[in-house]
C-alpha cells in the first residue's frame, strides 16, 4: 500500500501559540485575557467573520487564571469564569466556532474549553476528598496533602474504513437523528494500543473485520468534549457483511462515491461538522471538496 501524507491543518489542531510552563503569576496578568464560561466562548460576530473577544485584563474575579503562552510577543491567559459577565454579549462553544477561527484563535479556544471542563471536574482530591486548590498558573490543582492532579487526554480512535472496491463504511450512533452518519470512533482501553482498539471497536460496532497490515495513521487532534485525543485512521475490511451492536450503532452502511455524493445532496446522508477530524477523513477518502450544505448543523 503506497505511503499516504498526513492530514493538513485539521480545524483543532492548528495551535500555534508558544506555553511556557516557567511564566510567572505576573506575566500572566500582563496578558490579553479571553473569558471563558460554563465552557463557552466570548465572540464577535460580523457578516463575513467569527472572532474571540479578548479583553485587557481578567474583567471578573470569580474565575481561574490561567497563563495560556505567547505569540509573536503578544501574552494571552484565560479567565475560567463562574458567571457571565456584562462584557460579553454572545457566547459559543468551540464545537460552533472552532473551524472559522485562525491558527492563535483556535489553539486558545481550545485549550480554554479543555481546562474549562477539567477544572470544574477536579475541584476536589480524588484521594482523600478535600477541595484542591488551583496551582502551576492554572495547569495543576493540589489539595493540602500534597495530591497533585494535572490535565489529562484520554486516547480515542477514528478510523475510515473502505473495502476492497474502496467504498466507505459509515454508520449512525443511537442518540443520533436518522440520515446523521459518520466514521466509527472508540476510546482506547486500559492495557491497549490505538491500533487493536481500533480493530476491536470496529468488530463490536459494526461485524467487520478488518485488515490490521492495511492501518494507516493519518493524523491527531484535540476534542476537548471533554478530554479527548482523536487518533485519525483508514484501514480496509477482510469482510462486508455489517452487523450493528444496537447498543452504540444502529445503523450502517457501505457507500461508493457515487452512491455517497447521491445522498449527500438529495438530503439522506448529512455529515459530522467541519471541525471534526471525521469529516476530514471522509474528505480524504472522496478525494474532493465536502459541500457546506451536507454537514449537519
Amino acid at each position: 500500500m503506497p505511503h499516504r501524507r498526513l492530514l493538513q491543518n485539521l480545524a483543532l489542531s492548528r495551535n500555534v501559540i508558544v506555553h511556557d510552563e516557567r511564566a510567572t503569576t505576573s506575566q500572566a496578568g500582563q496578558a490579553l485575557t479571553l473569558p471563558v464560561w460554563s465552557g463557552n466562548l466570548p465572540v464577535e460576530v460580523t457578516e463575513s467573520k467569527i472572532n474571540l473577544k479578548f479583553i485587557n485584563t481578567s474583567a471578573s474575579q470569580n474565575g481561574i487564571e490561567v497563563y495560556v503562552g505567547e505569540f509573536n510577543g503578544v501574552k494571552y491567559s484565560i479567565n475560567l469564569l463562574e458567571n457571565a459577565i456584562e462584557e460579553v454579549s454572545t457566547w459559543k462553544s468551540l464545537r460552533e466556532i472552532g473551524y472559522e477561527l485562525d491558527d492563535l484563535e483556535v489553539g486558545i479556544a481550545t485549550t480554554a474549553t479543555a481546562l474549562s471542563q477539567w477544572h470544574e471536574k477536579n475541584k476536589y482530591c480524588s484521594q482523600c476528598g478535600i477541595n484542591n486548590e488551583v496551582s502551576d498558573n492554572g495547569w495543576s490543582r493540589i489539595c493540602p496533602n500534597q495530591h497533585q492532579v494535572f490535565p489529562r487526554s484520554d486516547p480515542a480512535i477514528i478510523c475510515l474504513v473502505t473495502d476492497l472496491t474502496d467504498r466507505a463504511l459509515l454508520a449512525r450512533r443511537i442518540d443520533w437523528e436518522p440520515g446523521w452518519m459518520s466514521t466509527l470512533a472508540g476510546f482506547v482501553e486500559a492495557g491497549e494500543s490505538a491500533e487493536a482498539a481500533l480493530a476491536r471497536e470496529i468488530k463490536e460496532e459494526a461485524g467487520i473485520e478488518i485488515d490490521v497490515d492495511s492501518i494507516e495513521y493519518l493524523g491527531s487532534q484535540p476534542w476537548p468534549f471533554p478530554h479527548s485525543l482523536m487518533l485519525g485512521y483508514r484501514a480496509i475490511a477482510i469482510d462486508v457483511e455489517i452487523s450493528v451492536d444496537m447498543s452504540e450503532i444502529v445503523e450502517a452502511a457501505w457507500f461508493s462515491r457515487a452512491e455517497f455524493t447521491q445522498a449527500c445532496q438529495s438530503g439522506a446522508l448529512k455529515l459530522p461538522p467541519p471541525v471534526s477530524i471525521a469529516s476530514r477523513l471522509i474528505q480524504d477518502w472522496y478525494q474532493a471538496e465536502l459541500e457546506p450544505a451536507w454537514f449537519r448543523k
